[in-house]
């Protein structure tokens, strides 16, 4: 699903705020009712990508390395965040596998165990 990363910029082209959303300008009137400084933000610029990691991921990113003044959230360090995305693609990998041998493996024992040393 296509999401929204989004800066928010004072009069002084100082930057705010960094975060995604499926509508940017929703996401404004929650800061609006809920932000201390919403009344600062002069500018706004909207990004789109197509998939919500790949804008989380950006988000992350222009986070560390852009340091907005009122992020809270997210401040780790490039290295961490490249390191919990190889995670978290490891996981989904290991999941998807498991799935699909569950899904289309299957056997049917043509002896019982207890059987095989009868085997020969």
């Amino acid at each position: 699903m296509k999401t929204q990363l989004y800066r928010h910029y004072d009069s002084n082209k100082k930057l705010l705020y960094v975060g995604i959303s499926l509508s940017a300008v929703n996401r404004l009137a929650q800061h609006r009712d809920t932000s201390h400084w919403f009344s600062d933000i002069a500018n706004i610029e909207i990004e789109t990508f197509s998939t919500r990691e790949e804008a989380l991921l950006a988000e992350r990113k222009a986070i560390v390395n852009e340091n907005p003044v009122c992020n809270i959230h997210h401040k780790r360090t490039l290295k961490e965040i490249e390191q919990e995305e190889k995670l978290r693609a490891a996981e989904f990998a290991q999941k998807a596998k498991q799935q699909l041998f569950t899904r289309y493996v299957s056997y049917n024992l043509t002896y019982r165990f207890d059987e095989l040393p009868c085997i020969s």
